[in-house]
């Protein structure tokens, strides 16, 4: 996946996307980043409707790593590296 942050005077704007294209570009919303932990969320489609997904990073060096979270209680590991 890719995700793009860009800061603004109004805060961050973002979007994630996937490769392949079996996920299409997703806006995200609610980022945030302070002490170098970053978290936002978007939402994914889920058949007829769509999950709040919710993702929360922490900066190691030049690698975000952490988890996201949905609201069944599922969630696993993820680690993007960054690039400026």
């Amino acid at each position: 996946i890719t995700v793009v942050i860009d800061k603004g005077e109004a805060g961050y704007t973002g979007k994630l996307s996937e490769a392949t294209g079996m996920v299409p570009e997703l806006p995200l919303k609610n980022i945030v980043f302070k002490d170098g932990k970053l978290a936002f969320e978007f939402d994914l489609a889920q058949g007829a409707g769509s999950m709040l997904i919710k993702i929360e990073l922490t900066l190691d060096s030049e690698t975000l790593k952490g988890a996201w979270f949905d609201p069944e209680g599922n969630s696993d590991i993820i680690e993007l590296t960054l690039k400026k």
